[in-house]
């Protein structure tokens, strides 16, 4: 049976750090909180990194990652968790920082998986702390709407820093999770197709099976589920180590994507949702004269020359 949309009560439960977030909350207000009389919550570290261009990799003539930036450790300094708080003052439930530092997920790491299990230079460490910060999120959502007793229609799992282009009215049900189709809005002003691939991996032991051939994908960055269904993903950091100790892949979306696969949960993939990661490089107004498909249909703008490239067309970069 479908939901009434106009009673609909929708919980935000975002995790991580605390960057890049003001002008993204316009857009998350205007087409997530506002349609759904949406409450937050909040739970990541009491540090953040300073924002960067880094989510740029270096790649060989044959596209495979040569330097992975995000394995780099940035310096970091307080996070403007009041400054965040006041921004979503008029929907903010619940919210809590910890100080955990990136050494402790290092030596976790370390405990449970080895330099030859790492896929792309990417340290361990940086995925057990989004866990972490995930983990925490989810358990302290569930014990603040339990306390004030809470209920919701959905809960969306999300990043602070995602800007939205058009209204998310979540209808989930129980056995279900829900993601987008992609991420991100290419140059021509197209969205993609398909999220991050997940890796191969078998199990005979478990009984775990992951198809190789990077056919299925997954998102991390936006998720959306029952209250009844989040809440089975309460103490996920210990199972994600767990399953690191048994050589699942290192990659988060491979991660999640067989944590929902071992809770017997369908997949529903939504095409209509359109978001972007906010970054400093992130053009904030572009149209049809910004996209290489302007030679496609005005060959003479004056725009247009042949020393203007686009950042896809420059080889040996690409967006991780």
């Amino acid at each position: 049976m479908m939901q009434d949309l106009k009673n609909n009560k929708v919980a935000i439960i975002f995790y991580g750090m605390i960057r890049n977030y003001s002008l993204p909350s316009k857009t998350i207000k205007k087409h997530i909180i506002k349609p759904n009389n949406g409450d937050v919550y909040y739970f990541g570290p009491s540090y953040t990194d300073r924002p960067s261009n880094s989510h740029y990799g270096k790649f060989d003539k044959d596209g495979f990652l040569m330097e992975n930036p995000k394995s780099a450790k940035d310096s970091v300094f307080s996070a403007e968790i009041g400054d965040f708080v006041e921004t979503y003052s008029d929907c903010i439930k619940d919210y809590k920082t910890h100080d955990l530092k990136f050494s402790f997920f290092e030596e976790e790491a370390d405990s449970v998986s080895g330099r030859d299990e790492w896929l792309f230079q990417l340290n361990p460490a940086r995925v057990l702390s989004m866990f972490y910060n995930m983990s925490g999120a989810i358990e302290e959502f569930l014990k603040s709407s339990n306390e004030n007793s809470l209920s919701y229609d959905a809960c969306v799992l999300m990043r602070p820093d995602l800007v939205f282009y058009n209204r998310i009215l979540p209808q989930a049900e129980d056995g279900k999770i829900y993601i987008p189709k992609a991420q991100g809005i290419s140059e021509r002003g197209e969205t993609y197709d398909g999220n991050a691939p997940v890796y191969f991996y078998k199990n005979a032991y478990t009984g775990e099976y992951i198809p190789g051939g990077r056919k299925i994908t997954f998102n991390d960055q936006f998720l959306i589920m029952t209250q009844k269904e989040i809440s089975t993903f309460k103490g996920m950091y210990d199972e994600v180590k767990d399953m690191m100790k048994r050589k699942v892949p290192l990659s988060p979306e491979t991660l999640f994507y067989l944590m929902t696969k071992n809770r017997f949960l369908d997949i529903v993939i939504n095409a209509d949702w359109v978001y972007e990661i906010y970054r400093n490089d992130t053009k904030l107004i572009s149209n049809i004269i910004d996209s290489p498909e302007l030679r496609d249909i005005d060959r003479y703008h004056p725009s247009l020359n042949e020393k203007t490239k686009s950042r896809s067309e420059i080889k040996g970069y690409k967006s991780l």
